[in-house]
């Protein structure tokens, strides 16, 4: 996974990367279902206010590939298959319906589609 310039990131990218990666981290020592369920879900929801708060698909793109950098073994099944999932929508590796929408993406399914898995966001 490319990684972007630290200049064209947000400046709270690393705030929120420590963020992000405690929560999993509590996800991947946990074998409750539904505590993990919950982590699942706050992900989900942490994301959507990262792009009302202006993150792009570059920036997401970037963070989650940090996190994932960070391997297997300390992160743990269940958190690697949320960002791994996670993952598949936001690059297009998915229905086209599926993939992950952003403020700046084309409104067109079809535009949208070759956009994101032409990675002309990148």
């Amino acid at each position: 996974m490319a990684k972007i310039e630290n200049s064209n990131l947000p400046e709270d990218f690393q705030e929120i990367k420590k963020l992000v990666v405690e929560k999993l981290l509590l996800m991947s020592n946990s074998n409750d279902e539904k505590f993990n369920d919950e982590i699942h879900n706050w992900f989900y929801s942490y994301i959507r206010n990262l792009k009302l708060l202006g993150w792009r698909r570059v920036h997401v793109y970037s963070l989650v590939s940090e996190i994932l950098s960070i391997g297997h073994e300390t992160l743990g099944d269940d958190a690697v298959d949320l960002l791994g999932e996670y993952v598949t929508g936001l690059i297009g590796f998915c229905a086209p319906q599926s993939i992950d929408r952003f403020p700046e993406d084309p409104q067109d399914l079809n535009e949208l589609t070759s956009y994101v898995r032409g990675n002309k966001w990148r």
